[in-house]
């Protein structure tokens, strides 16, 4: 790949990460679909690197942005780690003793920019009315992957260890790649995933043409592509 020079990539701990930003999930994006498998998985790669105690940054991978003005982030890629993460980090702020403020702020900081408003913002409808609701405790609880996950967050005994959790904000990290360029962007989410399943490469085909579409369409096209998505994974298994 030719690097353009709108294309940045910076190394960021979840504490700096989140820090003056907020990100939005566009509706073009799949809904949030890990299990319980794959955050278990996420928990023990991440308390083993922390019992190594090497001091050295555990990397959860790209996230692949367009942003213009570096506070605003569009996801084109990780949507799925950026709201595990924000759901891990959101039941220590509302879990840990009071005597630690200064990482219960940090937390705080991490998840909200305000008393209303999240970091990381959804606009699948189900996934966005969930994870208002897991965040801010507002609406109705509904059950869908968001509520499922944090429900198995909350008996991850590694979350009642003080130094995982500074562990969590100081020495976990993600690569923050962004650009102001859209071409760039689908340039990037290509290359960063160029050996994936074909399935998972319908991905990039399918943001491409919603990020084309007017809003007003968004919605309809995204139930489309759910059913057929849905029915090319049955054959898939």
């Amino acid at each position: 790949m030719t690097v353009k020079e709108d294309i940045t990539a910076k190394v960021l701990t979840i504490k700096d990460f989140f820090k003056d930003a907020v990100f939005e999930i566009p509706p073009y994006q799949r809904s949030y679909s890990w299990t319980e498998q794959e955050l278990d998985k996420l928990f023990d790669d991440l308390f083993e690197s922390y019992t190594d105690n090497t001091n050295d940054l555990y990397l959860m991978g790209a996230i692949t942005t367009i942003s213009e003005d570096g506070s605003k982030y569009e996801i084109l890629d990780g949507q799925q780690r950026i709201t595990t993460i924000s759901l891990i980090i959101n039941y220590i702020r509302n879990n840990i003793s009071d005597k630690h403020y200064k990482v219960k702020a940090d937390c705080e900081n991490i998840v909200l920019v305000n008393e209303n408003t999240t970091r990381v913002s959804q606009s699948r409808n189900a996934d966005k009315l969930s994870f208002r609701y897991t965040i801010l405790e507002e609406g109705a609880k509904r059950s869908n992957k968001i509520i499922d996950i944090y429900e198995r967050i909350k008996n991850n005994d590694s979350l009642n260890d003080f130094g995982f959790i500074k562990f969590l904000l100081t020495k976990v990290a993600f690569v923050l790649v962004n650009t102001t360029n859209v071409e760039s962007a689908y340039q990037i989410f290509e290359t960063l995933n160029g050996r994936s399943k074909d399935l998972e490469k319908l991905d990039l085909v399918r943001n491409k043409l919603f990020r084309s579409m007017q809003k007003t369409d968004v919605d309809d096209a995204c139930k489309t592509w759910d059913t057929l998505y849905a029915k090319a994974e049955n054959i898939r298994n």
